[in-house]
């Protein structure tokens, strides 16, 4: 059997090289493979090369290793880990076991443990949702072998139904069904990038023109948004995402002038969803194009006909980061995606082991309008905040101020439905706390940010508050000889006087309780 296992590391070593000959030696490219494949011979011998590797690795390839043991790490729990630092023939390589529902062997020449971060995982023992700390190795390989299981699931959707015993002809057929999806994907982007203008469309999301700024807390009526302009219209290079949408469900699109404004649709189901069900899926391109809050702005000051598009179909994915998606083609009359309507009472929302996904948190029934609460994917500085809901449920909130994520109560209900930047700032919450009428903005460093009043804030007013230290990296109350505000002995951040929308919140670091 050793010589059997001997034989098939030889083998996955030779094919990875092979299969790197044309990669460029000793610039810092970065290799990821599964178990199949990952051997302390092959990262050796990729990392003389110049290549950095991670994978994850069967237990029997490392052999000599003592680490605890797969019931050691059980008994500590989910999120327990392992792990050992060595050299072999003049190259340094990280072993990790990590516990998840099971004992997970990761190894890698590029990345170790720490920086650890957290994840949700389902505690069988506690019925409910637990952090468990992830190392970092884990978290590199998941996000680098998205790719890998992308394209495994769009081929297994639309598998060529091959009833031959030939080996060889599942192969061939198998290289088509990835030829298809590649070239669908690519055809798919194509389109995207070069789309010409057409007509303008009615979406799920009203008008900005009847507001006079963005932070107008008046009320605002579904209405139709300016056509989307292509990418070679814009000023800058600003919509260039490919999302590629999935749907799992069978959905509608029908006529909602009679609830939302003429002309306005909304989808619906047709057929049984259960709770639990995926609907749809999606992912999205290039992340170089994340604009600022400040930025975004201007480019409504300066064209004011993208108003409508920028505030309207962007959305937070971090403090002061706004995604503008491109999900629009010659076909975008019927899409989907876009009309998702806003809910104080949703049926749908993120699926907490994949943000891609739009699960059915409870049974949809055919005819039933699919929606998910806009609160589950912003915080107050949203673009669009003053919005007028009109989902007329009775625990409607009529005017969006995008605070609910405060709300312990709408926490404890929907946090596993939140997108990932939500959740992290309600756990966030724990250690500090922004009041409502505040907001971040990137400074001329981009590494640095300053934290803003979002609307006037009266002397005495509590800014912000903190359960830990004050003056950590991402807390962004910046340093000012002349502050705006002070601590007191709760650690509340107090306005010295009344501060206008957008003075900056600061602090003197000198005597300030560190």
């Amino acid at each position: 059997k050793s010589d059997i296992d001997r034989q098939e590391q030889d083998f996955c070593t030779k094919v990875v090289l092979e299969l790197c000959e044309t990669v460029p030696r000793s610039i810092n490219h970065k290799l990821f493979f599964d178990n199949y494949f990952t051997t302390i011979k092959l990262q050796v011998e990729l990392k003389k090369l110049g290549i950095y590797s991670v994978g994850t690795v069967r237990a029997n390839r490392l052999p000599g290793l003592i680490m605890k043991g797969e019931k050691d790490l059980s008994k500590e729990g989910k999120g327990s880990m392992d792990h050992r630092v060595a050299e072999v023939d003049g190259v340094e390589l990280c072993a990790e076991r990590w516990y998840d529902n099971k004992a997970v062997n990761c190894l890698s020449t590029l990345y170790g443990c720490q920086p650890s971060d957290s994840v949700e995982r389902w505690s069988s023992k506690e019925k409910n949702h637990i952090q468990v700390v992830r190392p970092n190795i884990v978290k590199a390989y998941n996000q680098h072998m998205g790719g890998v299981d992308l394209i495994d699931m769009l081929v297994s959707l639309y598998r060529i139904n091959d009833r031959s015993k030939k080996y060889y002809t599942k192969i061939i057929f198998h290289l088509i069904d990835l030829s298809i999806v590649n070239a669908w994907l690519v055809v798919a982007e194509s389109m995207l990038k070069s789309a010409p203008p057409t007509p303008s469309t009615k979406r799920g999301r009203p008008s900005l023109d009847s507001t006079s700024n963005e932070n107008n807390q008046t009320t605002t009526s579904r209405a139709v948004p300016n056509s989307i302009p292509p990418s070679s219209f814009l000023p800058i290079k600003l919509v260039v995402f490919c999302i590629v949408m999935v749907f799992f469900k069978a959905i509608d699109l029908v006529d909602a002038s009679e609830k939302y404004g003429d002309g306005q649709k909304m989808i619906v189901a047709n057929e049984v969803i259960e709770k639990g069900e995926k609907i749809w899926w999606c992912t999205c391109g290039d992340d170089d194009e994340i604009m600022s809050r400040d930025e975004i702005l201007a480019l409504c000051v300066d064209y004011p006909h993208l108003k409508n598009f920028l505030c309207w179909y962007s959305y937070m994915i971090a403090d002061d980061m706004y995604l503008i998606p491109k999900t629009y083609c010659e076909q975008r009359n019927n899409d989907e995606c876009c009309l998702f309507n806003h809910s104080c009472e949703p049926n749908c929302g993120f699926d907490i082991s994949d943000s891609n996904n739009i699960v059915a948190f409870r049974t949809i029934q055919p005819g039933e309008e699919l929606t998910y609460d806009y609160h589950f994917l912003e915080t107050e500085p949203s673009l669009i905040r003053g919005m007028q809901c009109k989902c007329e449920t009775k625990t409607c909130v009529g005017i969006l101020n995008f605070d609910r994520y405060r709300d312990p109560e709408f926490q404890d209900k929907y946090f596993m439905y939140m997108s990932p930047y939500l959740q992290q700032r309600v756990r966030e919450l724990k250690s500090k706390w922004y009041s409502g009428k505040c907001f971040t903005r990137t400074t001329a460093d981009p590494k640095v940010r300053s934290l803003h009043a979002l609307e006037w804030i009266r002397a005495g007013e509590i800014v912000a508050k903190f359960s830990g230290p004050i003056m950590v990296e991402n807390h962004f109350i910046q340093h000012s000889d002349v502050p705006t505000c002070f601590v007191n002995h709760k650690k509340e951040v107090i306005a010295f006087g009344d501060l206008p929308c957008e003075a900056e919140i600061t602090l003197n670091y000198h005597g300030t309780l560190l």
